[in-house]
């Protein structure tokens, strides 16, 4: 109801003024009502574009189905198929040869499936999981340094041939410093035998010539009252300086006398005297014979020390020899690996295969580490045994169960695959119309059963499933899946958000505040529909599966990397509302927050 304002009259009044009044009342009374109508169609336009683009945007983040990185366990599986035969004689042998360290059963004895029968020595076993684990390690080391590298520019490459060289010149100090220790060493070792030597034909050459010095001295008077003859012969053999004195002497003695023709009694000499010159010309052999000792073995540390030192120099350049090998190895292999500071992908395909073997021979020796506890295969009676404590138990012998209620199945397996199989592994055996059934591999034959070429060989694999129901007979099929991998408390995701899985690399669409974006991940064990994720992703990322607007993706899945993550950017592909593909404009060229 429109409001009418009088007017009041200023003035006398004038014709018609009553008139326009009344005409401005009638029309403000029809506009009222349309621009009623015009306010309230606005507002039912507003309300619904914005629910349009509400409904829009709910649209574009459902038709995205996403799934989370969570930790889980993974059993990786080979499936093959193959011909069930009944069994009612089995040989439980180790899986590889050893030293048995007991027996538990005798002849006769029933046993069931699952128990003990015998031990084997774990020493060297255990010790094949640690030399396998080493070189598991190194692989993995290596796979991750070719990935760093792989993804650094060709700066980092200059700095990683400079780290290079300053390893190299790290352990060429190294090589140096253990030769130049050993050299001290062996210097240290020889000085203390050569001043040993020396103190020891010192003190001897010292006591031979205090002995040559005490028989001049005793036989003085005997040497002095004889011709001159003894007295020189007996002093020549050791010192000519000492013999001097009393040769000197003896001659003076001789020539002062006034008659040396004619003696007289008075001058000979007694009886005590000769015995003490006797006595000490005895001790002066002794001294000289054991300065002659001393001075032989010096002559021996000296030459041991000549030996030593040689040894010594030649240990020092073969060192020096090989850190230069060395580090002719290293720049060789860094100049193979690095290509424009990136590493080929061949040599990424080298390193993960080489992961991937190095995984098989930890699985296996980890696994004839579990066996060397020896388990009934059946439930049965032990017929015979091939061994008793002390014996080596080999791959071909054992102990025999005669029983029934087991099945084996005989699988063929591809020479490609065949490293992945060793005995022990568990299986899951599917027959028709039986619940699925757990065994295990009994039986790798080392033979191909054909020949006709390495890429087509097959090898016969017997899965033993020890309490087959009675509706499993000889000659059907099964389908046996081999677990040739199994890990636990892994990163996993589904396997549909993962493409490239048979490469060891693969991608994923990873989803952050509204954008998606192409990651690369390193992949380990696949199987039960998810995948380990070894490196790329963290616990509680998201990751893009599928686009539900979209047609099913073709053998190229995510695609490359180029473009964004394929079917998900450009030619219509799905728009995360406000953000674009990878940070950028969402496709068909509309700006963000569309």
């Amino acid at each position: 109801m429109d409001r009418v304002v009088p007017v009041v009259p200023v003035g006398p009044p004038r014709p018609g003024r009553a008139m326009a009044e009344r005409v401005l009342t009638i029309r403000r009374r029809r506009w009222a009502p349309l621009l009623g109508v015009a306010g309230a169609a606005a507002l039912v336009v507003a309300g619904g574009s914005y629910v349009a683009n509400g409904a829009g945007a709910a649209s574009e983040t459902a038709a995205l189905r996403t799934g989370q990185v969570t930790t889980g366990s993974i059993e990786q599986t080979l499936t093959l198929t193959g011909s069930v035969s009944r069994v009612s004689q089995l040989t439980a042998h180790f899986p590889v040869g050893g030293t048995v360290t007991g027996v538990s059963v005798a002849v006769g004895d029933v046993v069931v499936a699952g128990q003990p029968l015998a031990t084997m020595d774990t020493v060297p076993l255990n010790q094949a999981v640690l030399d396998a684990q080493a070189i598991l390690d190194q692989a993995r080391a290596t796979l991750s340094t070719d990935t760093t590298t792989a993804s650094t520019a060709s700066s980092s490459s200059s700095s990683t041939a400079g780290s290079s060289a300053s390893r190299t010149s790290t352990s060429s100090g190294t090589s140096t410093g253990s030769s130049g220790g050993s050299n001290g060493s062996g210097g240290s070792n020889g000085s203390g035998g050569s001043g040993g030597s020396q103190s020891a034909v010192s003190t001897a050459l010292a006591a031979a010539a205090a002995a040559q010095a005490t028989a001049s001295s005793v036989c003085a008077p005997v040497l002095g009252a004889t011709s001159p003859a003894p007295s020189t012969a007996a002093p020549t053999s050791t010192a000519p300086i000492t013999t001097a004195a009393p040769t000197s002497t003896a001659t003076s003695s001789v020539t002062s006398s006034p008659s040396s023709s004619s003696p007289s009694a008075a001058s000979l000499p007694t009886a005590q005297e000769i015995a003490d010159c006797l006595a000490s010309l005895g001790a002066l052999a002794t001294a000289q014979q054991a300065a002659g000792v001393a001075l032989t073995a010096y002559a021996g540390s000296l030459a041991s020390e000549a030996k030593a030192a040689a040894a010594a120099a030649a240990q020092a350049a073969a060192q020096a020899k090989a850190a230069a090998a060395a580090a002719a190895a290293q720049q060789a292999a860094a100049a193979s690996r690095t290509q424009s500071g990136t590493v080929s992908e061949a040599r990424l395909i080298t390193d993960r295969a080489n992961v991937a073997n190095a995984e098989a021979a930890v699985a296996k020796a980890k696994n004839n580490l579990a066996a060397a506890t020896l388990t009934a295969p059946m439930a049965g009676r032990v017929g015979a045994i091939a061994w008793a404590v002390g014996d080596t138990a080999t791959a071909a012998n054992g102990i025999q169960i005669v029983g029934s209620g087991a099945a084996k199945v005989t699988l063929q397996v591809p020479a490609a695959n065949l490293a992945s199989v060793a005995v022990g592994q568990s299986a899951h055996v599917t027959v028709t119309g039986v619940p699925v059934m757990d065994g295990s591999v009994s039986q790798v034959a080392l033979l191909p059963t054909t020949a006709s070429g390495s890429s087509t060989s097959t090898y016969a694999v017997d899965v033993l499933v020890p309490a087959a129901p009675d509706a499993v007979g000889t000659g059907g099929k099964a389908s046996v899946a081999i677990v040739t991998t199994k890990v636990d408390g892994v990163l996993t995701v589904p396997a549909s958000a993962v493409t490239g899985v048979g490469t060891g690399t693969g991608s994923v669409g990873l989803l952050k505040s509204g954008v998606v974006t192409a990651t690369i991940v390193q992949i380990g064990a696949v199987g039960g529909g998810k995948v380990q994720i070894l490196s790329g992703l963290s616990l509680g990322d998201t990751v893009v599966i599928g686009d539900a607007s979209q047609p099913l993706p073709t053998n190229g899945g995510f695609g490359g990397f180029g473009g964004g993550i394929g079917g998900l950017t450009g030619g219509g592909g799905v728009r995360v509302p406000g953000a674009g593909i990878g940070g950028g404009a969402p496709p068909g060229g509309a700006p963000p927050g569309r």
